[in-house]
């Protein structure tokens, strides 16, 4: 018995260790010199990470690009995007997109590291909070809200979606929770998930809803 209860705890402890170990932060390279400004639009390729950042917190943050290798633990500027306006961006399927305040939309190519200007966002103007998902070779994009300075602020509650194969864009109708800003968003098994985020007044989200889109007879 007494055998029994030492392997028993040598087992324990060592399981215990393990996990500590496993379960830990490790600092990694500072983004310094780089300053990453008040918004980033982030995505992961080919081992590699990257943040376009945007915002007033210095020249390196208007509209740059920064890639993070973990082999070596670095970061590289990158080619920026060819606009200094913003007004949000959305990534999947290994490609990164920012649309502008003027509604132009860019494409960045990571294989040449150069920017593509394609079909121009048709939707709803909107510059902050909002949220999108990928299916495939489609992206949707919706909510968050439309800011002008001393003016007014109008919340979006509309989704858009983005056709990367035949570049064009196209309405998908109304969302059916409340219209807000910073809902969090994911794709799972060919549908996407939206939910929580801030209405108008302040008040939290609770609620998620299941989109899934529709495969017309012939299509695969």
């Amino acid at each position: 018995m007494k055998k029994l209860f030492i392997v028993l705890f040598t087992f324990i402890s060592f399981y215990y260790a393990q996990a500590q170990v496993c379960d830990t932060w490790v600092q990694t390279a500072n983004s310094s010199p780089f300053d990453f400004g008040t918004t980033t639009v982030t995505f992961a390729t080919n081992n590699y990470g990257y943040v376009a950042s945007f915002g007033p917190s210095g020249v390196d943050s208007t509209k740059n690009l920064f890639r993070y290798d973990p082999s070596n633990d670095s970061w590289t500027l990158m080619n920026g995007y060819p606009r200094r306006s913003f007004a949000f961006g959305f990534s999947g399927n290994n490609r990164l997109y920012i649309v502008t305040l003027d509604n132009k939309l860019f494409e960045y190519n990571i294989i040449n590291n150069i920017w593509n200007e394609k079909a121009s966002y048709n939707g709803s103007k909107r510059n902050n909070g909002v949220t999108s998902f990928a299916i495939d070779n489609k992206y949707y994009i919706g909510l968050g809200r439309y800011s002008i300075p001393m003016t007014a602020t109008i919340f979006r509650h509309d989704f858009n979606c983005y056709d990367a194969a035949s570049n064009t864009w196209s309405s998908i109708g109304i969302y059916p929770g409340n219209a807000c800003l910073s809902a969090f968003s994911f794709s799972l098994n060919g549908k996407g998930y939206v939910g929580g985020g801030k209405t108008s007044l302040n008040v939290s989200n609770y609620d998620m809803y299941e989109y899934e889109t529709l495969m017309l007879a012939g299509n695969n």
